[in-house]
């Protein structure tokens, strides 16, 4: 087990930066300060005991050990009643201090990592290339995020607390052994004996339950995003008692093993209470025999503030165990996440730089592929020149998304080159090309906030003039003038506030608003009349100089637009 926990420990720290490692130093010294006074504290009773008894301090051989190993005076508060009580009470007031400092600081250091976890997991999945990052379903990075990251910060949480009290338990045990070694000695192998029969029995039990739990709250996450982006479909079909059946079988599974796995964790408490206090009661009688009464007194005085103390310890200790174990798998999968290497961000300063596309983008022999077996695009070879506006078609599946996709740098083709002013795209700082690329999918995607902000996109050095110039040239100025929030209008979640030809256009103006240099619209038109469609394509070409312009389409009027058009599907024959 201890094996188990260094290699937690080490795994931990595999993640953290420097200013953690130095605040976990910072800990580990208050954690020790800590351990001092609390063992301290346990000594102080046995000149209370002789105080009560009147009994001469002096004659007591482990006072005197003590006060010679510190090399202490007995002066000062030993044969004054008054002075030993301002001792105590200054003694206790700086414990307190202490232990509710170190109590703070480790809730906020954890905190602090919790924090950083959460913002090193989401910076790295939205730095994954756009291939990485839809190899794995959006409910597995939430349930990173959400879940996974919660009950890390749980077990590191109680980690910490493992730790302070053991050394505070440690610290204990050694003042006790010197004050009484049989009795000590004795107890401790009693009490450790028994607490590892049970941690044996419920190891591999609390860890499973762990496992089991982290999958169903994933599954449930699943059940509920899979819900809300189809509640028109579930609508339609009326099948809302599928989703619900899924979602009671989930969360009641999910409940069951959440319980069933605390109450394991709690188990051992009361039944160590009791049996920590027999025990140091049954080996105090035991060792009874030719001891004076106010040995005796002073004996069960000692031990039973030490046993106060000890109980709250190692309760604490066998439930952080608990928790620790129980935190594994999701632990393990934060680790392995944050130490996995981020591969796509593009913004490698080794590469070149593209500020402008000055003449074309050539695609060179592009084949892409499912498998080895199913081909989409097969040696298609083309070039899309400056200043001109391009239609691709296609029939569904023929691969029109695929090739967006990598003259946007999202994705590799499986053979061929692809060449901005005949620069391998290979070469390029992938950054520096987005910034050059205006974009519309083929379904708009908008934040649950103000036009405004949706057309800004993150962006925030443009001016309000500016946004209603690429409002007027994609045709949603009506929108906005008929509102009495005029650009600060909500468009709602998911785009209910709004038309779905409101939406493509507000997405049109996102596009423009960076002035790119390479235009992508992908279906961008399907949800517009005639009659906008051709204002905002007559708009774009009237606009279209330094610009290469490329619309994925099916439709008939859009594509008379064009200058030149790439059918795909001649592509495959």
């Amino acid at each position: 087990m201890i094996i188990m926990f260094i290699y937690y420990l080490r795994n931990i720290f595999s993640v953290l930066e420097k200013k953690h490692k130095i605040a976990a130093c910072f800990l580990l010294f208050l954690f020790l300060t800590t351990m001092l006074f609390e063992a301290f504290s346990i000594t102080l009773f046995i000149p209370i005991s002789s105080l009560i008894l009147n009994d001469n301090i002096t004659d007591n051989n482990f006072i005197n050990v003590i006060f010679e190993k510190f090399n202490l005076s007995k002066d000062f508060f030993l044969f004054d009643v008054k002075n030993f009580l301002i001792f105590l009470f200054i003694f206790f007031l700086i414990r307190f201090l202490l232990i509710n400092l170190t109590s703070w600081l480790k809730l906020y250091y954890s905190f602090s990592l919790n924090t950083f976890l959460i913002n090193k997991l989401f910076k790295k999945y939205l730095s994954l290339s756009y291939k990485d990052f839809i190899k794995k379903n959006s409910s597995k990075y939430l349930e990173y995020l959400n879940f996974d990251v919660g009950i890390f910060f749980s077990g590191f949480l109680q980690l910490l607390e493992l730790f302070l009290e053991t050394l505070v338990l440690t610290g204990i045990i050694i003042i006790l052994l010197i004050y009484n070694f049989k009795i000590t000695l004795y107890s401790i192998i009693f009490l450790a004996s028994l607490s590892i029969i049970f941690t044996l029995i419920t190891k591999k039990k609390v860890i499973t339950l762990g496992n089991e739990v982290r999958i169903l709250e994933q599954q449930r996450y699943k059940n509920y995003i899979e819900s809300f982006s189809l509640i028109k479909e579930i609508k339609i079909f009326n099948i809302k008692n599928f989703f619900i059946h899924k979602d009671f079988k989930f969360t009641s599974n999910f409940y069951f093993k959440d319980i069933l796995s605390k109450f394991i964790r709690q188990l051992p408490r009361p039944f160590l209470e009791f049996l920590t206090l027999s025990t140091f009661i049954i080996f105090i009688f035991i060792f009874l025999n030719n001891l004076e009464v106010k040995k005796i007194i002073e004996l069960i005085a000692v031990f039973g503030f030490a046993t106060l103390r000890i109980l709250p310890s190692i309760n604490r200790i066998l439930n952080s165990i608990q928790i620790i174990k129980y935190s594994l798998p999701a632990s393990n999968n934060i680790i392995s996440e944050c130490n996995s290497i981020v591969s796509g961000s593009g913004n490698d300063k080794r590469l070149l730089n593209l500020t402008r596309i000055e003449n074309s983008i050539k695609l060179k022999n592009i084949n892409i592929e499912f498998d080895s077996s199913k081909k989409i695009l097969n040696d298609l070879n083309f070039e899309f020149k400056i200043n001109k506006l391009y239609g691709i078609k296609g029939r569904s599946g023929v691969g029109k998304s695929s090739l967006i996709n990598i003259i946007c740098g999202l994705s590799n083709p499986d053979k061929g080159e692809i060449l901005y002013d005949n620069k391998d795209i290979s070469k390029i700082n992938l950054v520096s090309l987005y910034n050059l690329i205006g974009y519309v999918p083929q379904n708009t995607s908008l934040l649950d906030d103000t036009i405004k902000n949706n057309i800004l996109f993150g962006y925030s050095d443009f001016s309000d003039s500016e946004i209603l110039e690429v409002c007027e040239k994609a045709e949603i100025k009506d929108l906005i003038n008929n509102s009495s929030q005029k650009l600060e209008t909500i468009i709602g979640e998911k785009n209910n506030k709004i038309s779905g030809g409101e939406a493509q256009r507000i997405g049109i103006a996102r596009a423009l608003l960076r002035k790119p240099n390479i235009l992508i619209l992908d279906e961008s038109f399907n949800a517009l009349d005639d009659q906008v469609t051709d204002k905002i394509l007559k708009n774009l070409i009237s606009k279209k100089h330094n610009k290469i312009i490329l619309i994925v389409t099916h439709e008939k009027k859009v594509l008379d637009y064009c200058d030149e058009i790439i059918d795909l599907n001649e592509s495959r024959k």
